[in-house]
């Protein structure tokens, strides 16, 4: 269990100091490895205060994506990268907490990625997933979750959905290793906890446009 100070506890996710930022990692404060599986499998991220990086392994010859489900708390300077912190050409991903696609980013600078704030509207819970290049959501008739079109706005890598449906597998690709993901206007999934707050899913397709 993680332990937290007892200013971290009576900090929310949406006010804290830069003082509480804190990493989480897929194994040490997950317990195994990240789902994949759909909305329902992501690993949730719990806990309070500001989330600054989230550090994993994609394994060889296993799953295709590592899932985790993140609270977006500054939407307006939300950013995950991959920038630096992996061996192996990555892609991001961002679904709403239904499970439908929103954000989309490959190769933002080289074969690393990262997810702006274009194309992210709101506040709320999220899914946020790594994969190694190749690797993509499918929902459940198999359509590919993400297209190459683009949100309007001066990031023209910031790739729209391409369905209206969740993602509920992936694609498989041999690359593999650790990775780092860098965050900035993320926080940690505060109590009630991820079922109560995933009740919110309705919420996610008024984000998925405007």
């Amino acid at each position: 269990m993680r332990s937290y100070s007892k200013t971290a506890v009576l900090c929310t996710a949406f006010a804290c100091s830069a003082a509480m930022a804190q990493t989480w990692d897929e194994t040490a404060d997950g317990g195994g490895d990240a789902g994949e599986a759909g909305i329902g499998a992501a690993q949730v991220v719990s806990g309070s205060g500001p989330l600054t990086a989230i550090t994993g392994v994609i394994a060889p010859g296993g799953e295709g994506a590592d899932v985790y489900l993140i609270m977006i708390c500054d939407e307006a300077n939300f950013s995950a990268s991959t920038i630096g912190g992996v061996p192996f050409d990555s892609q991001l991903f961002l679904f709403n907490a239904d499970g439908t696609g929103q954000v989309h980013n490959d190769d933002f600078t080289g074969l690393d990625s990262k997810i702006t704030s274009q194309g992210v509207f709101s506040n709320g819970i999220y899914a946020l997933a790594i994969t190694p290049f190749n690797s993509d959501p499918l929902d459940s008739s198999s359509t590919a979750v993400f297209g190459f079109s683009t949100w309007p706005g001066p990031d023209s890598q910031q790739r729209m959905a391409n369905t209206t449906t969740p993602f509920v597998s992936w694609t498989g690709d041999p690359d593999s290793g650790a990775y780092r993901i860098t965050l900035t206007g993320a926080c940690f999934v505060p109590a009630p906890g991820a079922a109560t707050l995933l009740g919110l899913g309705g919420l996610a397709a008024a984000r998925r446009r405007r």
